[in-house]
């Protein structure tokens, strides 16, 4: 890696990836930091609040089989900025530490398992994703909606199935505001859909029951191909002649 702490502002090419020196974060940095600023990241603070709010880290299993590290903390934005544009702007350039500057500058929110992302406009509008963490680690784009259920109240599957009715996709069609293209807003998918939530057992047996069905459904789709292919072969072998 080649050093670039003397290069002068005129030097940098615009596009050019820059790395910073190895900066360790702790959970007790973080809270410092919160607690020096006093800003509002109580997520950053108290890791079982998180938790209860389904902020789970995808990665758990592999921090606490590393690295020891039971219940990872939320890193609050104010604290990552500053290690990405404060504690390490001297590894960039001793020479144009004056002139470095951000712009466009944008947090990645990650999904967590059980959330469930709305499309809020263009169009997949109104079309919905239920976010496993067998999935891999995610970062939603901008232009989703995040919606977190409580399992109290209403599991996941049961609300994703739900966006997948006839009754969702016709409010989705009342409700798009076409200027420049479709859109819904997170007012109107909060204050204005209305979900019937039975008891949270008769959910589940909804949830698998949707769940069974799918698994047929794509069984089903395996086979059709599998048919098509075979049709497609025996075709072949009669224009061939190899059929008597």
């Amino acid at each position: 890696m080649d050093l670039v702490s003397s290069k002068h502002i005129e030097e940098f090419i615009p596009g050019e990836i820059l790395y910073h020196g190895a900066i360790q974060v702790t959970p007790f940095r973080n809270k410092e930091y919160i607690k020096k600023f006093s800003k509002n990241y109580e997520l950053g603070t108290d890791s079982k609040l998180a938790q209860f709010l389904g902020y789970v880290d995808p990665n758990i299993e592999i921090k606490t089989q590393n690295f020891g590290i039971k219940t990872p903390d939320l890193i609050s934005q104010g604290y990552l900025f500053n290690v990405g544009f404060g504690l390490s702007v001297h590894d960039i350039s001793f020479n144009a530490i004056a002139n470095l500057s951000y712009k466009n500058l944008r947090y990645g929110i990650p999904a967590y398992e059980g959330d469930i992302l709305f499309a809020r406009s263009g169009a997949t509008v109104g079309k919905t994703y239920r976010y496993k963490k067998t999935h891999g680690f995610c970062i939603y784009a901008g232009y989703l909606i995040r919606y977190k259920p409580n399992p109290e109240i209403i599991i996941p599957d049961y609300l994703f199935y739900f966006t997948k009715t006839e009754f969702y996709k016709k409010w989705v069609m009342s409700k798009m505001k076409t200027v420049a293209q479709p859109n819904i807003n997170a007012k109107q998918y909060g204050n204005e859909l209305n979900i019937q939530v039975p008891p949270i057992e008769l959910q589940h047996n909804f949830a698998d029951l949707v769940q069974k069905v799918e698994c047929l459904k794509e069984k089903q789709k395996q086979s059709e191909t599998q048919l098509q292919i075979l049709f497609n072969s025996l075709m072949q072998r009669a224009f061939r002649g190899d059929l008597v």
